[in-house]
């Protein structure tokens, strides 16, 4: 991934952050998918969005219209984590 799109996400990130009391499913997995994670088919409790990066676990993003702000912060910081090893990825390339 380009370095260029990788701060866009991270400007996007900052906008969802910003949002974390408004956050539906939607919004999470949609941004999931924007960092190349995709749903497992597997169900567990909660949907499961992995990567093929190495060292990062999976997320779980609730399927509900309103996600609670705690645990949106929580996704939103392993997004965080995405974004750095991307970033630090695109620099090296």
């Amino acid at each position: 991934m380009k370095l260029k799109k990788v701060q866009k996400l991270r400007r996007e990130l900052g906008k969802l952050r910003a949002q974390k009391f408004n956050l539906g499913e939607a919004e999470l997995s949609g941004f999931a998918k924007k960092l190349g994670r995709w749903r497992l088919k597997k169900q567990t409790s909660e949907p499961q969005w992995i990567t093929d990066i190495p060292g990062l676990r999976p997320i779980s993003i609730p399927g509900h219209k309103a996600i609670n702000p705690y645990t949106a912060a929580s996704i939103l910081d392993s997004f965080e984590m995405d974004l750095e090893y991307l970033e630090e990825h695109a620099e090296r390339d």
